[in-house]
Order: structure tokens, then sequence, then C-alpha cells
């Protein structure tokens, strides 16, 4: 359940030891907040208060490092306004709290129109023969991302991300100081000028004939069992698959051309 925004600016903002006037100050923090809070996008709020995105990922860094996990603690409003200002949350906790609350509301706008969709007319010759619902994909999706980060937290994918590279990055240094520096595998050499040229033209060979890699793969699209197809049966396919396409159903009441 998200905080009301007049309780939402009951924190505590984070002010350096060098504060200047087209920095971080305390106001724009709160217009900050309170923009977040309505949109739940971190880059418009930022560029609405005339700061930066990353500049706004930075306070949050600078603030995390530095506040203690007890000024975190959520409370109910009534205690949030018998403590007053500056007792309750930081601008961490604000952060968190604000942009569930426009997560929220973007899901409150986004769901009847991803369930319902829209009436489009279908017009042919300049006469409407009727109507047909319109399903918006790409908004289907930002509600099912706006979803996930309302119940998962914003920073979940970056921080499950962290902790798995680092994770995987101290079994591999587990694994050498286990075998000893004997069996440590000797340093890749650097990839010499006649190499990187050769490797170069070999590429560019390819692209001709196979076109470009996609996800490392010359033809991404084709058989898995099936040697890749050069750049001319992949168009070729393509044109195939377009000619063979079912055509779509004439409404009724309209004559054949």
């Amino acid at each position: 359940m998200a905080m009301a925004p007049d309780n939402l600016l009951l924190f505590t903002p984070h002010l350096p030891r060098r504060a200047t006037a087209t920095g971080w100050t305390a106001e724009r923090q709160r217009a900050f907040i309170a923009a977040l809070c309505r949109t739940g996008v971190v880059s418009a709020a930022a560029r609405s208060v005339g700061m930066s995105p990353s500049s706004a990922y930075q306070l949050r860094a600078t603030v995390r490092r530095r506040t203690h996990n007890i000024v975190d603690t959520p409370m109910s409003p009534e205690l949030a306004e018998s403590l007053g200002p500056g007792y309750v949350y930081s601008f961490v906790a604000a952060w968190d709290l604000a942009l569930g609350h426009g997560l929220s509301l973007q899901i409150d706008a986004a769901l009847p129109v991803v369930i319902e969709g829209d009436e489009v007319p279908v017009i042919r010759r300049g006469v409407i023969l009727g109507w047909r619902k319109k399903f918006n994909t790409r908004l289907a999706l930002a509600a099912l991302g706006a979803f996930r980060r309302y119940h998962e937290g914003s920073w979940y994918d970056h921080e499950v991300r962290t902790y798995r590279n680092t994770a995987r990055f101290a079994q591999q240094v587990e694994t050498l100081l286990r075998l000893g520096p004997i069996n440590w595998p000797a340093p890749a050499e650097p990839e010499s000028r006649a190499a990187r040229l050769a490797r170069k033209r070999r590429e560019r060979a390819e692209a001709r004939i196979y076109g470009k890699r996609m996800h490392g793969l010359l033809d991404p699209c084709g058989p898995a069992d099936q040697p890749p197809r050069t750049l001319i049966e992949q168009q070729r396919s393509l044109r195939d698959a377009v000619r063979n396409a079912p055509q779509p159903r004439r409404p009724a009441g309209e004559a054949a051309t």
C-alpha cells in the first residue's frame, strides 16, 4: 500500500557539504519525489526538476551508503506526523515509496485500456462498415512490466544481476585458489594486427554471404539442424512466406474488385 503524497514528503533530504544552487537542493529533492509519485518514471521526474537521471541515481547511491537502516523503517502516517519531518524516511525510502505509488497509478490507468481495447472504425471507400477491437501490445507489455516492478521492486533486476555476477566471479576465484598457482591457466596473448585484420576480412566475407550475425548466429531464423542459409535464400524464404500468408477476410457487403 503506497503512502499518500503528503506523508511521502516527510523525509530527510540529503544535503552535501558543498551545496550549490544548481545541485540537488532540499526543494529540488522534494519536487523530484512529488513528480516521481505522479509519474512513476525516474527519468521524467529528474528532468522535471532540471536534473539528469544519472545524477538522481548517484544521489540515491550516496544516500543508501550513508543512511542507517533504522531510518527506513516503515511507520504509520499518524506516527510520522507525530515525529514531524526529518525523523522518518530518508531520500532512498521516499524514492521507493514514490515509485511504488507512481507504478500503481500507471497500472490503474493502463489495465482498462489493455483489457478492453479501443474501438476503431473499419472504413472502406470512405464508408464505415463496422467497428473492431484494437489492442495495444506495447501498452500491455508496459503494464505488465509496471505490475512486476510494483510487486518485486524496481531494483529487482539490477540487484539480482549484480548478485549473480558477484557470486559467479567469487566462485571462479575460489576455484583458482583451490587449484593453486601452478594449475592456473596462462593469460591469453593479445591479438596481433595480422590476426585482427584476417578476422575482420573473414567477418566481412561472411556478412556478404549470410548477412550480419544476430545473437552470434549467421542464420538465427533458420532450422537449427541445417547449415545456415545464404542471404539470397533468406530473402527468398521471406518472400515466399509473405506470398503464402492467408489473406484477411473481406467484410460482409463489400464487393470484390
